[in-house]
């Protein structure tokens, strides 16, 4: 997966054993399906995750930050949990419903889920009983911890659109020329162009003179951390990319590998 690994090497724990198990009843029991208890019924709505914690001494090496236990949202079309009342399968005599569960700010959230009521404050997916524990839930606001309280997840049901987090507002609104890549000048005149439009599920629409044509999604992702990363889905660079210099009219982006403890390969310079 190209994704960005800095939370997701925990939580992608979380996507491949949360989806639903689609053999049949191991029981060969069946119920009827019904409607929701008033207990699933309250949990019925479309979640949308503005802050993720991984509490553990995991960190991600490089990024300037060695806590690695947070990740603020802003992309509430992809980072959502969205429990439907729509009945899905039966699982040991339990009538599931249908839910999307998506974790990360640039990748669709994943359609392949069936959830319930759990026992004692909890939800549950088929074969496996009280995957997330309840800590609190109101009218608008949910938090739940996966299993074990190694990730809480913090969810409320705004319905704003995503909108620039503090760094990308930086990067809108003029254009960058390239002046250094690696040290040396660019061959040709090279530029990229920012914009506040949602463009596709990856990001914005960006513009830069090797794909004008073809405009690219771009976003910032972690931007309150020390080194806030830039996530471009531009095929004619790599997809990562620190920030490391960010002024009005100087930014500094390093290509990082995350598989490679966010090791720099190289270094582009623009100015506008």
């Amino acid at each position: 997966m190209k994704k960005i690994t800095l939370i997701a090497y925990v939580l992608i724990i979380i996507g491949s054993s949360c989806k639903k198990d689609k053999s049949p009843n191991p029981t060969g029991s069946t119920v009827t399906s019904g409607s929701l208890t008033p207990w699933e019924n309250s949990l019925v709505g479309q979640w949308k995750l503005k802050r993720s914690e991984i509490r553990s001494n995991a960190f991600s090496p490089g990024l300037g930050d060695s806590t690695f236990q947070y990740t603020n949202h802003y992309n509430y079309i992809n980072s959502q949990l969205n429990l439907t009342a729509s009945p899905d399968m039966v699982y040991n005599g339990t009538q599931y419903y249908h839910a999307t569960f998506g974790y990360q700010d640039n990748t669709p959230p994943e359609s392949n889920w069936a959830w319930a009521g759990g026992a004692g404050s909890s939800i549950d997916i088929p074969g496996t009983p009280n995957i997330f524990s309840i800590i609190y839930l109101s009218t608008d606001s949910l938090v739940l911890d996966y299993v074990n309280g190694g990730q809480r997840l913090f969810f409320n049901k705004t319905t704003t659109p995503p909108v620039l987090n503090n760094i990308e507002s930086k990067l809108v609104g003029g254009i960058w020329t390239q002046v250094t890549h690696n040290g040396s000048a660019p061959l040709s005149p090279t530029f990229k162009m920012f914009f506040n439009n949602w463009y596709s599920t990856d990001g914005y629409l960006g513009k830069d003179s090797t794909t004008f044509a073809v405009p690219f999604s771009w976003q910032v992702l972690f931007p309150n951390r020390a080194i806030p990363i830039f996530y471009t889905n531009s095929s004619s660079n790599g997809p990562y990319y620190k920030i490391t210099t960010l002024t009005a009219n100087s930014l500094t982006l390093e290509y990082i590998n995350p598989g490679s403890y966010s090791t720099t390969l190289w270094t582009d310079v623009y100015s506008r």
